[in-house]
């Protein structure tokens, strides 16, 4: 099985316009009969929502053509983060920081009415340097197998399930690099897991060791806040630093960033750090968690069946991308699917 630590800190995909279709599984070079399946956070949490829905993005690989425009916002600003980290506030950040916003924001140029535009990541890229220059932050940059931290994703082994039965899709739709045979069910052995994903960077406060995770949102306050003080996310990502590093991991680093639409009388942009300690047994817990959650999707998957969830109240479905598709007679669901409302998956924490 892949060894975590042979991952290249520098690797990185293509560019983001060019990603391919994201497939659930590839064939294992160990056996011609079983699969490696790479699972994230984002196709955990689709299933966690709802399994139709993880059925949807993870085996038919199709998504909501809905406005990128906030996580692009917030892929620039990590991309400006990280940069800084690397070279610190010098003259060649700055010249830096001006061309990659200039290029991001022709690449991407958000809507006439959208408040996340260039002038505005001049803006929050100005208030955090003001903030945190001086911080000590960069000092504290955990320095791991040469290199320092920062922006690293991972592969890491989490377990291997027995399948041993046919598989109620076809094969080219869920196996990389297959062709259409016409079959519609296939046999599978065994399923090796990985879990992957990429964290954002880890620090070192002598002589605790955290995680950091950085988030854009427009929404802020207790609430924003108390989300990860369970967050499977964020433990996730305290897991797997623990898993590569072999050191303890004290918690989560949150560095928030609170961008709104600028009003007369509302709320500015924010910056908020916070420290959450976790117990050692939460962050074991995860483990626990996340192959029982993954469990549950092979379930499915054996079963050929995802299951909807869909409550009168506080229910997923107004939000999701798939909510008109569900509202269709089974029969033209996958027609919907291959529609223009929708395009392909190709998200992948192992791309930059």
């Amino acid at each position: 099985m892949l060894d975590p630590l042979s991952i290249d800190i520098q690797q990185t995909g293509p560019t983001r316009p060019s990603y391919p279709q994201r497939k659930l599984l590839t064939q294992s070079p160990d056996h011609a009969d079983d699969y490696v399946m790479e699972f994230d956070y984002s196709s955990a949490s689709h299933f966690m929502i709802c399994p139709r829905m993880a059925e949807n993005y993870s085996i038919h690989g199709r998504e909501g053509t809905r406005d990128q425009t906030a996580m692009n916002f917030g892929h620039l600003f990590h991309k400006l983060t990280e940069r800084s980290v690397i070279i610190g506030y010098t003259e060649e950040f700055a010249k830096e920081k001006v061309e990659r916003i200039e290029e991001h924001f022709k690449l991407y140029p958000p809507s006439a009415t959208d408040h996340r535009n260039g002038q505005m990541m001049e803006s929050v890229m100005a208030g955090y340097e003001k903030r945190y220059k001086t911080d000590g932050f960069r000092e504290q940059i955990l320095q791991f197998a040469g290199a320092p931290f920062i922006e690293r994703p991972f592969k890491i082994p989490l377990m291997t399930l027995p399948v041993g039965c046919q598989v109620p899709y076809p094969k080219s739709l869920i196996v990389a690099n297959t062709e259409n045979n016409g079959s519609e069910s296939f046999y599978i052995r065994n399923i090796h897991v990985l879990y992957t994903g990429r964290v954002d960077a880890a620090i070192c406060t002598n002589p605790l060791i955290w995680a950091v995770d950085r988030k854009t949102s427009s929404r802020g306050g207790q609430e924003f806040e108390e989300n990860f003080r369970l967050s499977l996310q964020t433990r996730g990502y305290c897991w797997a630093l623990q898993k590569l590093t072999e050191q303890k991991v004290a918690g989560l680093m949150l560095d928030a960033v609170i961008v709104r639409a600028p009003t007369r009388t509302g709320k500015g942009t924010e910056y908020n750090r916070r420290n959450y300690f976790y117990h050692p047994d939460l962050i074991d817990e995860f483990e626990e968690n996340m192959k029982a959650h993954i469990a549950d999707f092979i379930g499915c998957l054996v079963r050929g069946f995802f299951p909807q969830v869909a409550l009168s109240f506080k229910s997923p479905c107004p939000s999701c991308d798939y909510h008109e598709n569900c509202a269709l007679p089974r029969d033209q669901r996958a027609a919907d699917l291959a529609s223009e409302l929708y395009r392909d998956v190709t998200y992948n924490p192992m791309y930059e």
